[in-house]
């Protein structure tokens, strides 16, 4: 077996920020939408990355506290105080934004954070993301590109998905179901 990681991200995010977000969770709110795709994970007992917004640690006890029951399949990780464009904050705000963010997750779900997952990471890395990320003592990943299947079939084994995405979690099942035969 292939061993795939997968990242889970906006996890704890407050408000919509896309069209897509907003249409999702018109549904049903967004914890919902969570426990709906983590089913899978749970199903297969298989690890995910969560990439964690702060802003909701206050917002959302019950999702906080469904995490910290479920930890053990987690890795814990930073997205962001929340689903900001990094890239348009000058170097000082982004760097204090992301060390108060860091500590936050850090104190509430008792883990070491090692890697900050850029929101919009694709279009918007902010030029001073690597160097602040070395002087907090974490990782600024870095993406390539989205779309599951084609780059699960081109053997990249690093896939970011949003739980709020129906067809992002459709995949997902379907890449791990093939995983876990």
């Amino acid at each position: 077996m292939n061993t795939v990681n997968f990242r889970n991200d906006d996890v704890l995010q407050v408000e919509p920020v896309s069209k897509a977000q907003r249409l999702a969770w018109q549904d049903r709110p967004p914890f919902l939408h969570f426990l709906e795709a983590d089913k899978i994970f749970n199903k297969y007992n298989y690890p995910c990355t969560l990439a964690i917004l702060s802003e909701g640690i206050d917002e959302f006890p019950d999702w906080v506290e469904y995490i910290k029951q479920h930890q053990s399949r987690y890795i814990i990780e930073l997205h962001g105080s929340s689903h900001l464009k990094y890239g348009s904050m000058s170097r000082e705000q982004g760097k204090e934004d992301l060390k108060q963010a860091k500590e936050e997750i850090e104190d509430t779900f008792k883990t070491k954070i090692t890697t900050w997952y850029v929101p919009f990471g694709r279009k918007n890395i902010p030029e001073w993301g690597v160097d602040v990320c070395k002087e907090l003592g974490i990782k600024c990943d870095i993406p390539i590109e989205k779309a599951l299947p084609y780059f699960y079939r081109q053997g990249v084994r690093d896939l970011n998905f949003h739980y709020w995405d129906r067809k992002q979690v459709e995949q997902v099942n379907n890449i791990l179901w093939k995983n876990t035969k």
